[in-house]
């Protein structure tokens, strides 16, 4: 998601050099380094409980257990490791819908024929898995050359159309609580500087980083990442092959 900060009005502090910002940053930066210790989780003033875990205790049904094994098998090339983890929280009933984009350059003849054929094996894969899912496409707002083609993608169709209509209008927000991530860092997101931008690429070198799909928000910060948390261990639980590729992955 892409939204434009506001500007400041004169004479109002910088957000980012307040008393609560740096706060966030010492979390985040200690967040980083003890590599989410989980006493460090716990350590909150509102007595939050850990979920350390906390992953649905309930048995996967021996459907949802083929349903895992699809995705674990499906190509790299067609389906990334992280596509693969959001696809598997979707089927566990951990996360509401997914979205997987393609873009393309029209003007590009090899590259539209190779990127059809990319999308009708990725919607034979979600056919076959058993998804419901919607195709939408739409032109760049900085290139007309560029055509954008996104999957709304779901088990149950009420979270599928939801996601539709979010994505339809141009709603980030809709979306990101369609996509199931925390109402706390849809609601503060935008919310950026240079600084917790930097930070938050050094969390993306940790293990569960490579689970995080999102923005979490400065004031709930510890809460916004136990969910990434949660989702990092239903991982190992329900694919512990997939979940020791994710975290072997090394960020370019």
């Amino acid at each position: 998601m892409n939204i434009e900060q506001q500007g400041q009005r004169k004479g109002v502090q910088d957000p980012s050099q307040g008393p609560q910002s740096k706060n966030f940053l010492h979390k985040l930066r200690t967040f980083v380094e003890t590599q989410i210790d989980a006493s460090f989780l716990q350590a909150e003033d509102d007595g939050s409980v850990d979920i350390t875990d906390q992953v649905n205790e309930h048995v996967l049904t021996e459907e949802k257990q083929k349903q895992i094994q699809k995705i674990e098998a499906v190509s790299d090339d067609i389906c990334g490791l992280f596509d693969k983890v959001e696809m598997i929280l979707v089927i566990e009933g951990s996360k509401p819908s997914y979205l997987h984009g393609f873009a393309v350059d029209i003007n590009d003849p090899k590259m539209i024929k190779e990127n059809n054929e990319r999308m009708k094996q990725f919607e034979d894969i979600l056919k076959k898995i058993g998804f419901l899912f919607v195709k939408l496409q739409r032109l760049s707002d900085a290139s007309d050359a560029i055509q954008y083609y996104s999957y709304c993608i779901a088990k149950e169709k009420e979270n599928l159309d939801t996601l539709v209509k979010a994505r339809k209008t141009f709603d980030a927000k809709g979306v990101g609580l369609a996509l199931g991530y925390p109402e706390t860092a849809v609601q503060a997101f935008g919310e950026n500087n240079k600084e917790k931008n930097k930070v938050l690429e050094e969390l993306n070198n940790t293990d569960i980083g490579k689970f995080n799909a999102f923005m979490p928000s400065e004031k709930h910060f510890l809460d916004d990442m136990r969910m990434t948390q949660r989702n990092m261990n239903i991982i190992k639980k329900v694919a512990p092959r997939l979940y020791r590729q994710v975290v072997s992955r090394v960020e370019q």
